[in-house]
């Protein structure tokens, strides 16, 4: 999708997007895509590299309203703009969402989740890197870490459930997490240089695992930030 509107609507049930021999089922630049139903797959793994569901770049816009989007990394921004309200995105290496700014012309990448189900039992829920900006309102995110966020990013968290199956809830290294409202499952851990946490409400439950909340300062390179004012 170059530069143009796409809207896929599966009216019929069984619409299917299959990738099986590329690195990309959907690939949008500097243009706009809205799935609202039906099946994108991509069966392909190489090697080196990943493949993709949904792959936008060039600051493009996708909306997911519906339907189930699978891929070793489901849906990909760099940098793009992903906005979630329903469906299933599964992740089977890499990640469910991951979204990339740009480093290199400091342009972020943003998703903003009122809902559907987000998962990457290998890896990550969500990943977010290079100046990625994530709204969370509502539906469920589950990966070995339910959020991983690396470098300048940052997320805001204002409902819904989160679950780190293996390990963390919430990674935070040099970036920032807010937590407004929502539950989560697993620990937080805010790591390195400039990393913040910030706690309004909400929960934050650690069945088996004696840390909730946990600061890792990076030597001669400054400690991290917590701030809890309410939530248990």
């Amino acid at each position: 999708i170059y530069n143009s509107d796409i809207t896929f609507t599966d009216t019929g049930g069984g619409g299917r997007i299959y990738a099986t021999a590329n690195q990309v089922a959907v690939y949008v630049s500097n243009g706009r895509f809205t799935f609202s139903g039906g099946y994108i797959v991509n069966t392909y793994s190489p090697e080196k590299g990943s493949a993709y569901g949904i792959y936008a770049k060039r600051n493009s816009v996708v909306n997911i309203t519906a339907g189930s989007v699978v891929a070793e990394t489901a849906v990909m921004a760099w940098p793009a703009t992903v906005n979630i309200t329903g469906g299933i995105i599964r992740g089977t290496y890499q990640a469910g969402l991951r979204v990339n700014g740009d480093k290199d012309t400091q342009t972020a990448s943003s998703a903003n989740i009122y809902g559907g189900y987000i998962s990457c039992f290998d890896y990550a829920g969500i990943y977010g890197d290079d100046n990625a900006v994530i709204s969370f309102h509502g539906g469920a995110v589950y990966g070995k870490y339910g959020i991983y966020l690396y470098d300048k990013s940052e997320v805001t968290v204002n409902g819904g459930d989160i679950q780190g199956l293996e390990a963390s809830a919430a990674v935070a290294r040099k970036s920032r997490f807010t937590l407004n409202d929502g539950n989560l499952d697993g620990s937080v851990i805010t790591e390195y240089e400039g990393a913040t946490f910030v706690m309004n409400g909400g929960s934050i439950n650690t069945t088996g695992s004696d840390i909730a909340v946990m600061g890792n300062a990076e030597e001669g390179h400054g400690g991290v930030r917590i701030v809890i004012n309410g939530g248990t």
